[in-house]
Formats: C-alpha cells, sequence, structure tokens
C-alpha cells in the first residue's frame, strides 16, 4: 500500500513492522501489545495511519486517509445512500456534499453509518428495524447524527443489523432480532433494538455482518459467531446463537469477512480459512463442499472479501484471485461464468486494497487506482454505462480507501 503525500511528491515507502508476531492490518484497536504499520516519508519520518473497517457483507479493514480527503461515492443513490444529488444516479464517482473527515463507513441494503473523525456517528437510509440507532424505525432521508463520540468502526450487511466497536473496545448492537443477530441472548418477534445495545462486556477488533448472522474478534485474538446458523455456518455447532459463540480453538485470528452463509477469515500469518456454504466454490477449495468448521484454504494473503456468493483476495505475492458466483462479470477473469476454482485476475502485482459488493469487485493497486468490475445496475461500478463489466476498468485515481455497499461505494480521494 502506498499514500502520497501530494500530487508532485510521489508515493510514501510502505513499511509493515511487526511484534508480538501479528501482523496489524488495521483490523484491531490499537493497544500496547498491538504491532503498527508505519509510513516512512522520504525524509524518514515515521507516520502511523489509522485505520477503517469496509464493506457490504465484510469488514474488511482498510487504511484510512490522511485527516484531509473528501469522501466520493457512485452507484444506486435510493434512499439516498451517496450523500449528494438526491433521488440521481451518477454514472461516475463523483464528491459527496457532506462535511468530513470520516474515519470509518459501512454501507448496507439501503442504508449507511459513517464515522467522522470525532468520532461520531452518521447515518443515513432505511431503518425498518430500527438498525440506524435512532430510536425509532422512520427511514432517514438527510444525514443525522446518531451519537456525539467514542466510536471507532461499525459493520453492516444484508439483514438489518448493525454492529459497532467503540473506542473502548465494547461491542454494540443495533436492528434486526428474529434470529438472535443482535448477541444478546434474545430473539423473535418483537425482539429488534431501535438503539444500539451491548453485546457483553469484552472487547473486540474486528466485526462482521452477513445474511442473518454477525461474527467478531475478540482483541485476545479468539473468533466468535451469533446468528441463525444455516446448516452450521457459523463453524460453532449447530442451532441457532444468540450470543457470540467461540468458533474454534486459537488466538492468532486477525480478520474475518462474511458473504451469504458462508465467510472467510485471515489469521496473524497471513493464512487464509473459510467456512460455510460452498456451492459456487466460493470457499476457496477449488471443491463445492460446504464446512461446518474453519478450513485452511492453503493461500497466504494480504487481504480478501466475500460477496454474494464469490470470494476474491490479494495473494502475498500481490495479485489478484477470485472465484465463485460470476452471473456479472464479478470475478474479473472476463467472463459472465462461474467458477469453481481459485482462478488468478489478470497478471499485476501490486493490488492493495479490495472490497466486494453485490456482485460487484473493487480494488485499489498501490498507484492508488481503483478499479472494478461485475454489476453495474444503478451504475454500481461507478465506471460509466453497460450493464456489467466482465474485466476490472478505472474507476478513479488517489483514492486512499474504500467502502463497497450493496450496488454502491464509498471512496476516500486526495484533497
Amino acid at each position: 500500500m502506498t499514500w502520497k503525500k501530494d500530487k508532485d511528491s510521489g508515493p510514501w515507502d510502505f513499511t509493515p513492522t511487526f511484534a508480538n508476531n501479528q501482523y496489524n492490518e488495521g483490523n484491531k484497536i490499537a493497544t500496547s501489545a498491538d504491532p503498527v504499520w508505519t509510513l516512512d516519508d522520504k525524509d524518514g519520518t515515521p507516520i502511523t495511519p489509522k485505520h477503517t473497517p469496509c464493506g457490504y457483507w465484510t469488514s474488511f479493514l482498510t487504511p484510512n486517509p490522511p485527516p484531509s480527503y473528501d469522501l466520493y461515492s457512485g452507484g444506486d443513490n435510493r434512499h439516498f445512500i451517496l450523500l449528494r444529488d438526491y433521488g440521481t444516479f451518477p454514472s461516475n464517482f463523483i464528491i459527496t456534499e457532506e462535511s468530513g473527515p470520516f474515519i470509518n463507513a459501512a454501507i448496507g441494503n439501503g442504508w449507511a453509518l459513517l464515522i467522522k473523525e470525532n468520532g461520531s456517528l452518521w447515518a443515513i437510509g432505511n431503518n425498518s428495524t430500527g438498525q440506524l440507532g435512532t430510536g425509532n424505525t422512520s427511514d432517514l432521508s438527510t444525514f443525522t447524527q446518531i451519537m456525539s463520540s467514542g466510536c471507532a468502526k461499525v459493520a453492516c450487511g444484508d439483514s438489518s443489523t448493525n454492529l459497532l466497536i467503540k473506542t473502548d473496545g465494547t461491542l454494540w448492537s443495533c436492528g434486526r432480532n428474529l434470529q438472535g443477530e443482535l448477541g444478546i441472548g434474545t430473539s423473535g418477534a418483537g425482539t429488534d433494538s431501535s438503539t444500539f445495545v451491548q453485546v457483553g462486556s469484552d472487547t473486540w477488533s474486528d466485526i462482521a455482518v452477513g445474511s442473518y448472522d454477525c461474527f467478531g474478534i475478540k482483541t485476545d485474538g479468539t473468533l466468535w459467531a451469533w446468528g441463525l446458523n444455516i446448516n452450521n455456518n457459523l463453524g460453532c455447532g449447530s442451532g441457532m446463537k444468540t450470543v457470540p459463540t467461540a468458533t474454534s480453538t486459537g488466538s492468532n485470528w486477525m480478520s474475518i469477512h462474511a458473504g451469504v452463509y458462508s465467510q472467510c477469515a485471515i489469521k496473524t500469518n497471513g493464512s487464509l480459512w473459510t467456512c460455510g456454504y460452498n456451492l459456487y466454490g466460493q470457499l476457496c477449495l477449488n471443491n463445492t463442499t460446504a464446512k461446518s468448521i474453519y478450513t485452511d484454504t492453503g493461500f497466504v494473503v494480504l487481504a480478501a472479501s466475500m460477496g454474494q456468493f464469490d470470494t476474491m483476495f490479494i495473494n502475498s505475492d500481490g495479485t489478484l484471485w477470485s472465484v465463485g458466483l460470476n452471473t456479472h462479470g464479478q470475478l474479473g477473469q472476463g467472463t459472465h461464468v462461474t467458477n469453481r476454482t481459485v482462478t488468478q485476475v489478470g497478471t499485476a502485482s501490486n493490488w492493495t486494497l479490495l472490497d466486494l459488493g453485490y456482485n460487484t469487485s473493487y480494488v485499489i493497486n498501490s498507484l492508488n487506482e481503483l478499479y472494478s468490475c461485475g454489476n453495474n445496475t444503478q451504475h454500481a461500478c461507478a465506471r460509466g454505462a453497460g450493464s456489467y463489466f466482465e474485466t476490472l476498468g478505472l474507476v478513479d485515481t488517489d483514492i486512499l480507501s474504500l467502502y463497497a455497499g450493496n450496488l454502491n461505494i464509498y471512496g476516500g480521494k486526495e484533497s
């Protein structure tokens, strides 16, 4: 990953430093024991960036841009998700009308949550189960502050449940709870919450929301899940789980990413593990056998993300790979034929960040160039007209952060 000091001075050197045999890819709230990523400016001055999660059906955590940057958006603008030109559907990536700076964002299926640099939480969009935390179920057509401070990262998914980690590491949930998604020991009709409620008392470093299920990694590196648990996809036994339940032994989990009834997780050594539904080969095992426990794929990765029924990851050498459902060309492999075998995407080896939406994929390279492919309904690819794109194409340059939604996207761009 490279960040640019300005448009004339070129990129900074990106240098990872390790401690306690762990990566810090941005997925953890920093403690004195955590390793850090550092960015060394040309004069040797170390700079430590902040980090933020992103994404629809994933909480892959990506570096935030420096404090001064512009928030851009593209794609589906129903429920006013794009934060500008309300009711229109721009064909390209455009600057939003809301002031920041923003350090964190997540887009759900018709709503969005954003965190500003001062830790305040803001929301817009559909609020059918109270998932925006306003205390009611009325939709928000204007950008509205929900909390004034103390917020660190958010996660949204397909179902109307949101997760929030506060700056003290505590976990909070809001919205739908029919299948126990809130993680507070209840489920069923009438148990939704229109305000954020605390989930236990432990501290957490990463979160993800899938389709009627939720996932998190505690600050001790253990991996937990709760919710519907279709075909034991949670990786923690059978039956609905209404409180966070340990998925496996070990305390070396680094990040978690959720699809529809399937998940992928990265350990601190970079190994990629998957669990759940696998009809389209999205578990990266080159077969279609579902897994009820997390299984090592054999890949060592820099980043990974799941879409609806597809998976894309950046290998340790910077190359890009994909597998799964491909009805709109979201695998970036030049066709719209589903591929159940993990396959390299192009030949470039400078990919650094990625996030997947609903059959749409977004990737950033070391030059901070944003590319997209897949479903272009409502201009979700943010690269002009067309129903879908089977290969990656340039969206914009100088993009420093990335948050994918259902059919929309946010990105932080150099001012």
